[in-house]
């Protein structure tokens, strides 16, 4: 489904969400360790009087099958939002007004039994604000979470 009308927290102005009014939202979450990186690039023009943040995943997930060459499929051909937990817990989605796309893939499947093998995705958004807090459960937004395989 869609985000649909967006519910701030009152307290932090656009910046803390609380919930989505759309239709359930399909979700699909991926555990990630280790070199996996979210940032973003907040870039003001004085000479333009603008600002936007660039929003970029790095993404290492492991393992190579069949449903996630399909899952890959779906985050390659579409614009999506971005949900990243970071080390402490918070919940920042990326993409929310303009969303998310893939720029690059790759699969990878080294040459010794160390190397890894398994997908390489960078994700780009641009947003005009940093990628907003969601302060509630993902459930409690509205979403609909599904393992990733």
């Amino acid at each position: 489904g869609t985000l649909g009308d967006i519910t701030y927290a009152t307290t932090e102005a656009d910046m803390a969400i609380v919930g989505f009014s759309g239709d359930p939202i399909n979700a699909y979450k991926y555990e990630l360790k280790g070199v996996n990186t979210f940032d973003e690039t907040i870039t003001p023009s004085r000479d333009a009087g603008t600002t936007f943040t660039e929003q970029v995943a790095k993404l290492q997930l492991k393992k190579i099958t069949s449903a996630m060459h399909i899952q890959l499929r779906a985050i390659t051909e579409n614009r999506y939002h971005l949900i990243v937990e970071d080390n402490n817990g918070n919940f920042n989605i990326a993409g929310l007004e303009r969303g998310c796309e893939t720029t690059t893939s790759n699969i990878a499947r080294g040459t010794v039994l160390g190397d890894h093998s398994g997908y390489i995705i960078e994700i780009k958004g641009e947003e005009r604000v940093a990628a907003n807090l969601i302060t509630v459960s993902l459930s409690s937004a509205g979403f609909t979470v599904t393992e990733g395989v």
